[in-house]
C-alpha cells in the first residue's frame, strides 16, 4: 500500500483559459518529488483533478488524482486536509508538510517524512525555489520523468520540428501588464477580455514584461538574416491567430510552427467535440501538453526570465535558454554561441 502526499495549491490563482498555472503546478509537484527522493519515501502524489487536465495525456511517476465534491472554496480548503477511510468508515486528518519540515529535510533530517503517513502540502511558495535550487542533494529531476502517454504522439514532435528549431515563448496574457497602446496590438475580442487587459489586478505590479510585435518581428527577421534556414516554434498563451501580424512579415518560406500544427497528431481516442470549445479547460490542458512538448524538443528557447513556463521546459531537458526581453543584439550573439555549441556536440 502506498501512502500519499496531497498537493494543495499554494499560489492563489490561475486556472482559466489564459493561465492554467502549469509552470507553478509542475514546480510544486517537482518540489514534493525531490523531498521524497531526499527522504527515501515512496508516497503517491495526489493532485486535484479539476486543475490537472494534462494528466489525460501525460504520465507522471506516482501521480493520482482526486476530486473535491463541494464547490464552496472555504469548505473545499477544509475538506482537502481530510480523507475518508471506506474500510474504517471514518474521516482521518492528513498531516501537513510545513515550512519547518522542508527546512529540516534540507538540513539533513532525512527521516522527517514517514512512509506510513498521509500528508498534504502546507509549505509556502518560497520553499519551492529553495528546494529546487538546493545543490546539496543530487537527485534526479522529476520533470524529466514526465512522458507523453501515446508513443506516436511523442514521436510527432521530433518528426515535425527536427533537431534545430528555435523555441520562442511569447507570454502576453494574464499577469502581463500592457499599456493602452500595447493592447491595440490585440484583436478587438481580446481587448475587451478582463483577464487580459491592463486593468487586471494581477497585472499591475507584474514582473512579466510585454514584448511587442515590432520587437518580436525584428528579432526573428534578424535571426533569419544570420541563419536563413532557421525555423521557429512559438508558444503563446493567446489564440495563435494573434501571431499572424508577426509571421506575415517574415521572409517567404520561413517555417513557423505553433500548437495548431500538432492537432492532427493528437491520438484519436482523445478527440471529442467539447475538447475544442474555447473556454474548456480540457482544451487548454491539451494545448499545454503540445506547447511544452514542442519546446522541450527545441534546442534553444527564447523565453521570459521569470516565467515558470519557460523554466519548466528548460529545466526538464537542459535546453539553452535566453531572455526574449534582452536587447536584440545580445540575443543574436547568444543564438550564434548556442548554435556553435550545438554543432560541436553533434
Amino acid at each position: 500500500m502506498h501512502y500519499k502526499i496531497r498537493l494543495l495549491e499554494p499560489w492563489g490563482g490561475g486556472h482559466h483559459e489564459f493561465d492554467t498555472g502549469y509552470g507553478n503546478r509542475i514546480q510544486h509537484w517537482e518540489t514534493v518529488y525531490k523531498l521524497q527522493m531526499i527522504c527515501g519515501t515512496d508516497h503517491n502524489t495526489q493532485v486535484e483533478q479539476h486543475f490537472w487536465h494534462e494528466i489525460k495525456f501525460l504520465d507522471f511517476p506516482g501521480m493520482m488524482t482526486w476530486q473535491l465534491w463541494h464547490t464552496d472554496p472555504q469548505i473545499q480548503s477544509k475538506i482537502a486536509k481530510w480523507d475518508f477511510d471506506h474500510h474504517k468508515e471514518k474521516w482521518t486528518k492528513l498531516l501537513p508538510i510545513t515550512n519547518k519540515m522542508v527546512d529540516d529535510i534540507l538540513d539533513g533530517k532525512t527521516d522527517t517524512l514517514k512512509n506510513n503517513i498521509d500528508y498534504y502540502t502546507a509549505f509556502d511558495w518560497s520553499k519551492v525555489g529553495l528546494v529546487l535550487e538546493d545543490t546539496k542533494y543530487k537527485t534526479r529531476k522529476g520533470s524529466r520523468e514526465i512522458k507523453l502517454i501515446d508513443p506516436t504522439f511523442r514521436k510527432s514532435f521530433l518528426k515535425v520540428l527536427g533537431t534545430n528549431t528555435i523555441g520562442v515563448h511569447l507570454r502576453r496574457g494574464s499577469g502581463v501588464f500592457k499599456s493602452k497602446k500595447e493592447m491595440l496590438e490585440f484583436s478587438e475580442t481580446l481587448q475587451d477580455n478582463d483577464l487580459l487587459n491592463q486593468n487586471n489586478p494581477r497585472s499591475k505590479d507584474s514582473i512579466y514584461k510585454y514584448v511587442n510585435d515590432r520587437k518580436v518581428t525584428r528579432l526573428l527577421q534578424d535571426i533569419i538574416a544570420e541563419r536563413p534556414k532557421a525555423q521557429f516554434y512559438i508558444s503563446t498563451d493567446l489564440p495563435t491567430i494573434e501571431l499572424k501580424k508577426i509571421t506575415d512579415l517574415l521572409p517567404e518560406g520561413t517555417k513557423v510552427f505553433t500548437r495548431d500544427d500538432f492537432y492532427k497528431h493528437v491520438p484519436k481516442y482523445i478527440h471529442s467535440t467539447h475538447l475544442y470549445e474555447s473556454t474548456n479547460l480540457e482544451r487548454t490542458g491539451l494545448e499545454t501538453v503540445i506547447d511544452q512538448s514542442a519546446l522541450r524538443t527545441c534546442k534553444i528557447i527564447l523565453g521570459h526570465p521569470v516565467s515558470t513556463w519557460t523554466l519548466v521546459a528548460a529545466y526538464s531537458t537542459d535546453l539553452l535558454t535566453y531572455h526574449i526581453t534582452d536587447p536584440i543584439d545580445k540575443i543574436l550573439v547568444n543564438i550564434k554561441h548556442a548554435f556553435n555549441c550545438i554543432s560541436k556536440l553533434n
